[in-house]
């Protein structure tokens, strides 16, 4: 690098050689999820890099919603009653009273989508299991 100043009122000139620049580092260009929790980064200049330990990151704060997008755990969390079954995919109603973001329609528990349920998501309000969660 070199800076020159001409005096008066010029501006200062910084001039920096691009010849003594280290290479630029390779780019992500796409990453995948390989079974059972493994991320697998491919880069620009053709090699990949694989990251084990998935689930160790997703109990960390990302989760893997229901398409297979990587997402962030929101910061409300909360936690669902240990009566709730399911029925298929679909979140069902115990006697126990359900959290707040959570109602029951026939028994059928509805969400708000105001507070995340680890493992679930929202089918059009109604709480389901998310099928790329742990045991679900």
């Amino acid at each position: 690098m070199s800076v020159k100043f001409n005096g008066g009122n010029s501006p200062i000139q910084v001039v920096i050689d691009p010849g003594n620049s280290p290479p630029a580092p390779p780019k992500v260009t796409a990453v995948s999820i390989s079974a059972p929790d493994t991320l697998v980064f491919c880069l620009s200049d053709g090699t990949t890099i694989q990251a084990t330990g998935l689930q160790a990151a997703l109990t960390s704060g990302m989760y893997v919603d229901q398409v297979g997008v990587l997402r962030p755990v929101p910061d409300d969390q909360g936690v669902l009653p240990a009566d709730v079954t399911l029925n298929g995919p679909v979140y069902v109603a115990g006697a126990t009273a359900l959290p707040p973001g959570l109602s029951s329609n026939g028994g059928v528990i509805m969400t708000d989508g105001s507070v995340y349920f680890p493992g679930t998501f929202s089918n059009g309000g109604v709480l389901c299991a998310n099928p790329n969660a742990s045991g679900a």
